[in-house]
């Protein structure tokens, strides 16, 4: 039986515009989108974002994606709404591994 074990490979600082979302709108009425925006207003981000390395083209951004959100799609959506695209954003790169 095999099973996947999520390993953190490096942290480091990127331009938002190589992160893309698994989420592409404001689409989730129950969550809360204001109180997490007035939060990263005033903290920042406080926990890396937790990414996949991907270089695939996203057909909904219409450009080549470095990296994909695994945690802080939320976060990363309020990001992009504030900030320009050069903005540095913290993130943890994670990797996949299948042990037998």
């Amino acid at each position: 039986m095999e099973r996947c074990i999520f390993s953190i490979l490096e942290e480091l600082s990127i331009d938002l515009r190589d992160i893309c979302s698994s989420l592409k709108r404001f689409r989730d009425t129950d969550y809360d989108w204001n109180r997490l925006e007035k939060s990263i207003v005033k903290y920042g981000v406080l926990n890396p974002l937790e990414v996949l390395v991907c270089n695939n083209f996203d057909p909904l951004e219409n450009k080549m994606c470095k990296y994909r959100v695994g945690n802080g799609n939320h976060r990363i959506l309020i990001l992009k709404k504030l900030y320009p695209p050069t903005y540095k954003v913290k993130i943890k790169i994670n990797n996949n591994v299948l042990n037998k």
